[in-house]
């Protein structure tokens, strides 16, 4: 049975076409899919089953669909790959599932992230985020001085789905911007971790290690891990002309920035001297 891991649909899908050929059981539910075609699908019903991919077996559900899938007949969303027993490992080489060992799931408990670099943006206070974009204030776990730059986030599980934008925080403190697209308000409490963050680090040009191959090569290799995530087909080269562009559109909006102050300084100087 060919499956595909789909990070962005909230179900798993199966075709009817499966669930009739492994005589699966079929309950009865009022679920209404969207994104096929741009169109709303009402599906055909619910099955339970035993999932086994990548030496991953568990017990889970899907809805059927009559939508021709095409030559894939399931669909894993985050109901496999949101559960806590689950790991979704994205490389270079690919992506696969992996269960949760006993030592993994203690350092699950206890919240370690396995990169040194990285810590908990926290909650300073209990808040109530409605839907649609919201500030709010956060700081970093533990006494931390320095500026850090939190990772982008996306959740989505049932009704509850928001997304956090990448930011600043300088001194370690400052706000988060949340965007709640679920069906109703969000209560999180204080000292939640809402998103991780790394420290940031500024290297001069004359600095040695900013002609340091091999860090330089560890920062592109990280930031590949995670531009991944979103396409999986993404390579080092992707990565070095995202940046470039990503220079040059700076440099442009400097450059007109520049030129409106200028213009506006020699206006008021016009005007000043025609008074």
């Amino acid at each position: 049975m060919k499956a595909y891991l789909d990070t962005g649909s909230e179900l798993n899908v199966i075709s009817k076409a499966a669930v009739d050929a492994i005589k699966l059981k079929v309950t009865p539910v009022e679920i209404i899919l969207k994104g096929f075609n741009n169109s709303l699908v009402r599906a055909v019903g619910q099955v339970e089953f035993e999932l086994l991919v990548d030496k991953v077996e568990i017990k889970t559900t899907a809805v059927a669909t009559d939508v021709d899938l095409g030559d894939v007949v399931l669909i894993i969303g985050q109901t496999v790959i949101n559960r806590e027993d689950v790991i979704l490992n994205v490389s270079k080489n690919g992506v696969n599932l992996s269960m949760v060992t006993g030592a993994t799931c203690d350092l699950m408990n206890i919240d370690i992230c396995g990169e040194a670099s990285s810590f908990r943006v926290e909650l300073t206070e209990d808040i109530t985020i409605p839907i649609g974009d919201n500030l709010v204030k956060v700081n970093i776990a533990g006494d931390h001085s320095d500026d850090f730059c939190t990772r982008p986030r996306q959740y989505s599980m049932g009704n509850v789905v928001y997304a956090v934008a990448s930011t600043m925080l300088r001194n370690g403190k400052g706000y988060v911007r949340v965007c709640n697209i679920g069906t109703g308000p969000i209560s999180w409490k204080k000292g939640m971790m809402v998103a991780r963050a790394d420290r940031c680090t500024d290297i001069e040009v004359k600095d040695d290690s900013y002609h340091n191959k091999r860090l330089k090569d560890d920062a592109y290799n990280k930031l590949l891990a995670y531009y991944q995530i979103t396409i999986p087909s993404a390579t080092i080269d992707t990565v070095k002309r995202k940046i470039n562009n990503l220079k040059s559109t700076f440099r442009k909006e400097l450059k007109k920035s520049s030129l409106t102050i200028h213009r506006y300084a020699v206006n008021n100087i016009k005007n000043i001297a025609y008074c």
